[in-house]
């Protein structure tokens, strides 16, 4: 559902108007409610949101008029679902969120940590991860890759304090590896593609 929100922005940045970004608020305030591991995507949102707008002299006060709508449209969601469940309905929301669990079989969070055979074993990936992040350095291509670097370092980070470590995290971290992998295939097919051309 976040990844939706973000696919919303994408298309207001594509062509602006207030429904649009209202509509990417929306669609993150559900992903917030469903689960709030979707704030990890929050920095990545607020940089593209940033970076789609009109560069100038007034680019702060147009980024702020954008993240309040962008705000109102998650606010405003999350207080319609609490008005759902009634009085103490955004407590209910929140509480499964943040009420810590006994777990039976779970001695400690720190005894499930996340395992960096990981690496070993998706290590094609993360070479053609590498590979991309070379390209978007060596070719300046910070603003195109500016939402999968910053989700990659938000969950990188938060998954090194969190604990426990549960496997489908992993997606967390895969979502963005195979982000920045796809820059470095298709601008590798790309530059072939025009090769062929030219011969």
């Amino acid at each position: 559902m976040a990844l939706t929100a973000a696919w919303a922005l994408y298309q207001w940045e594509k062509k602006p108007s207030w429904q649009r970004l209202t509509l990417s608020g929306i669609l993150f305030g559900i992903a917030l409610m469903i689960k709030f591991s979707a704030g990890l995507l929050l920095p990545a949102m607020l940089a593209e949101m940033f970076l789609a707008t009109r560069v100038g002299s007034d680019r702060p006060r147009l980024f702020l008029r954008s993240l309040a709508i962008w705000l109102a449209g998650v606010t405003g969601t999350a207080g319609a679902l609490a008005a759902m469940f009634g009085v103490g309905g955004l407590s209910l929301l929140i509480g499964t969120h943040v009420v810590v669990q006994e777990i039976p079989g779970l001695a400690r969070p720190g005894d499930f940590p996340f395992p960096t055979t990981f690496f070993a074993f998706h290590a094609d990936g993360y070479l053609c991860c590498a590979a991309g992040l070379w390209l978007v350095y060596s070719r300046r291509l910070w603003p195109t890759a500016a939402f999968p670097l910053l989700l990659l370092a938000t969950a990188a980070a938060a998954h090194v304090w969190h604990r426990p470590w549960w496997i489908y995290y992993y997606l967390h971290l895969a979502i963005p590896v195979a982000w920045l992998s796809s820059i470095f295939v298709s601008l590798t097919e790309l530059n072939s593609t025009l090769r062929r051309v030219s011969s």
